[in-house]
């Protein structure tokens, strides 16, 4: 499978109901990047674990790995939704599947991005994974990188 693939829940059939909104993955380097472009529905969470399977697989096996989630047109999503996402994040972080942590990129111009943004944090944190939300992608990027370089940093001085 080629590095940068790029995996969509435009890809994923539902049986039921259609999931609204667009989840595309694609993994850079040690960075698992998603772009969401809402509003969500409950349905678009099983379309999203079906293609981050794939994507995943394309992670760095030797070593961490981060996540970045662009959000894009709106960052609405019911309660629900939200619910089950925080359970499937425990269940990576109890598998050791989890990223080491994740920065969401909210800009203005996303609809709620600032009802939504406390409550996409509570999910991540709640899952005890470190999570941050920016409103620039340079910064968010900035953060992952800080952590990355720490945790390589933290890594050589054990080793020697």
């Amino acid at each position: 499978m080629p590095r940068n693939e790029r995996f969509s829940t435009t890809n994923h059939s539902s049986q039921f109901f259609k999931p609204h909104g667009r989840i595309d993955s694609q993994v850079v380097g040690d960075i698992f990047v998603q772009e969401g472009t809402g509003p969500f529905n409950k349905e678009i969470f099983s379309a999203m674990r079906s293609v981050h399977a794939c994507a995943k697989e394309q992670l760095p096996s030797d070593g961490p790995w981060y996540g970045l989630f662009i959000f894009k047109n709106s960052a609405l999503a019911p309660q629900e939704m939200l619910d089950d996402f925080c359970e499937y994040l425990k269940d990576q972080k109890r598998m050791n599947r989890a990223s080491q942590a994740t920065a969401l990129v909210l800009s203005e111009s996303v609809e709620a991005a600032a009802l939504m943004k406390p409550l996409y944090l509570r999910v991540w944190r709640k899952a005890g994974i470190p999570c941050e939300a920016f409103t620039g992608e340079q910064e968010a990027r900035a953060w992952l990188e800080s952590l990355s370089l720490g945790s390589r940093n933290k890594d050589s001085s054990q080793v020697e």
